[in-house]
């Protein structure tokens, strides 16, 4: 981390909660090396505590455990004004366009 002056910093939101951080304090404390954040969601997995994670990834805001309008609002509060992408659930067969319509539609919903 004492080198994010030169490399700066990603937040995959969903990566933070399963390591047991809260993705809106992560967002908080380093908004200042933050360039990208990548919205990603999940229902529930196993593993972890050295094991390797099994994680039930769904379509983002389909999830139990991320606060995507919360994430979105921090994001706003901190003038963040670089790139989100959010990548669509693993839940059912179909094409890269209507899964990624699904996450346009729930970010529509809540107003970005």
């Amino acid at each position: 981390m004492s080198l994010l002056r030169k490399c700066k910093l990603c937040i995959d939101v969903s990566h933070s909660a399963l390591w047991g951080y809260d993705p809106v304090e992560s967002i908080k404390r380093y908004k200042d090396q933050l360039i990208y954040v990548h919205l990603q969601d999940y229902a529930n997995y196993s593993g972890g505590d050295g094991e390797s994670y099994d994680v039930n990834w769904v379509d983002v805001g389909s999830g139990t455990v991320m606060d995507f309008p919360k994430i979105m609002t921090t994001l706003e509060e901190i003038g963040y004004d670089r790139w989100v992408t959010a990548c669509p659930g693993q839940i059912e067969d179909r094409s890269d366009q209507e899964r990624m319509q699904v996450n346009r539609g729930y970010l529509q919903q809540l107003g970005y």
